[in-house]
């Protein structure tokens, strides 16, 4: 189990599926390096107290985590400055190790993050589980009623600059034998508004 937050905000930057090939996607020649490649997304609220809460409840849970791995070193995390205001990053691996599968519900990597083929050919120890999955959705506004719907989206309709509410979650990651990353998982995006 974890806990998913949800926080809203501006999109700055995303790295998006689907990879294809004519976006120069870069397989790794070591394919054990694969794993490295996710999708991001980076939103900042533009200085509104509601975000630069969200922020500093982020910062909160990084210490939380720091103050649990005592003996252990948890690399340095804070939250990012873009055009002067306070911005996250969240992102998601495409893929886990084989070994870190066992058991674990496999997502259809084909369809929303693959379908070119330009990834699937490189797999040789990794796979794409549930938890590599990210969802994408948008918020449709019906003007006869005060009730919103949602639909699915393709990720790559998701621009810089729409509003979004974002599901995440919070977990660290060992690397090595003493040493640990904070990572801002991205679970969901729904786009709230493309007009700003």
């Amino acid at each position: 189990e974890e806990l998913v937050l949800r926080v809203q905000g501006f999109l700055v930057d995303t790295s998006l599926p689907p990879l294809r090939r004519d976006q120069c996607v870069l397989i790794p020649a070591n394919t054990h390096r694969i794993i490295d490649l996710k999708q991001s997304v980076t939103i900042t609220g533009l200085g509104v107290e509601p975000f630069d809460d969200a922020a500093a409840a982020a910062m909160v849970i990084y210490n939380q985590f720091s103050a649990h791995l005592k003996g252990h070193h948890l690399r340095t995390w804070q939250p990012e400055h873009a055009n002067a205001h306070l911005s996250l990053t969240f992102g998601n691996r495409y893929l886990t190790p084989v070994k870190f599968a066992d058991g674990e519900p496999h997502g259809d990597l084909s369809e929303v993050v693959d379908p070119f083929n330009v990834l699937r050919p490189h797999l040789s120890s990794q796979v794409h589980l549930q938890e590599n999955v990210v969802e994408y959705w948008e918020r449709q506004a019906h003007t006869c009623s005060q009730r919103s719907s949602f639909k699915r989206i393709k990720p790559d309709t998701i621009m810089s600059g729409t509003m979004v509410e974002l599901q995440v979650a919070f977990t660290v990651a060992k690397l090595g034998r003493h040493d640990y990353i904070f990572l801002p998982k991205l679970r969901a995006i729904c786009i709230l508004s493309r007009v700003v």
